[in-house]
């Protein structure tokens, strides 16, 4: 149980991670199972290539798959409202987030439920079978048409399997015109760009384009090589957009090492020059 006054006053953590007394946790005898969905580059790409695209989250996915009673035994919490109270042993019902095998089974059960209504929902099952990544769709189709009939039969699918969809973004309103303000992803408005967030990075929906920020830090005469790293690695661009960019400032860093300076060591006039 963790308190913490600015933002949950109660919260429970589940670390399937946190070795036991013999040495291993939970995550390490599981079976994490195989890889069955496509890799974020090929998603994020294959959204990219459509005119009229779709994004959705399904709410809080692990939670709508229920555990066979036979391995609840395993996610076991313990709890008291007082100091003084008798603790008390919890089994968690349902697929727990952070256990290894938790992204195999939610993306096994979409797959499964495609399955089932396959003849029923054509276009909604083979967009619930390869347009998701985890609990992210991203979708989308050559004419507005065709996406809102994607949406029904994807909202339809999920719902029999109990996999309410929120957060929608499209770059075409009408697309989710039917849909509830509260059901739609916040629009975040920097300058005079509205972005929202999609699998890691930022997209806008106005200008269909994928976007990149960085603040500006504040000046000091002193660079080290931690300050350049961290800088380097705020940026997630898993498509290599800015390879260009990040390539260079990587080849610094690499004079750096060969350099055999400490962390917070000052860097040379000359590197320092290449930095700013």
């Amino acid at each position: 149980m963790k308190l913490d006054s600015s933002t949950t006053k109660i919260r429970v953590v589940f670390d399937a991670s946190c070795r036991t007394s013999n040495g291993k946790s939970l995550n390490d005898i599981l079976r994490a199972g195989p890889t069955i969905q496509d890799d974020l580059v090929s998603i994020l790409i294959r959204f990219r290539q459509h005119a009229f695209v779709l994004m959705a989250d399904i709410t809080k996915m692990c939670g709508q798959i229920i555990v066979d009673k036979e391995y609840t035994n395993w996610q076991c919490i313990l709890w008291r409202d007082e100091i003084a109270d008798r603790i008390k042993t919890y089994k968690l019902q349902t697929v727990t987030y952070g256990t290894a095998c938790a992204p195999y089974l939610a993306i096994k059960c979409l797959q499964q439920l495609a399955r089932d209504h396959m003849t029923s929902h054509p276009i909604g099952t083979s967009v619930i079978a390869n347009d998701f990544y985890v609990d992210n769709l991203m979708t989308g189709a050559p004419t507005i048409e065709v996406v809102i009939e994607t949406k029904q039969q994807v909202i339809e699918v999920l719902n029999k399997g109990g996999f309410p969809l929120r957060k929608f973004a499209t770059n075409d309103p009408s697309i989710i015109a039917d849909v509830a303000a509260v059901d739609r992803e916040d629009i975040i408005q920097v300058d005079d760009v509205g972005y929202v967030k999609a699998l890691g990075l930022k997209w806008s929906p106005s200008l269909d384009s994928f976007l990149f920020s960085y603040t500006q830090p504040p000046v000091s005469s002193k660079v080290s090589k931690r300050i350049i790293l961290s800088h380097i690695a705020r940026f997630f661009d898993p498509l290599g957009l800015l390879n260009p960019l990040m390539v260079s400032c990587k080849i610094l860093l690499q004079q750096l090492w060969k350099l055999r300076l400490n962390w917070d060591e000052s860097v040379p006039p000359s590197i320092y020059t290449q930095w700013e």
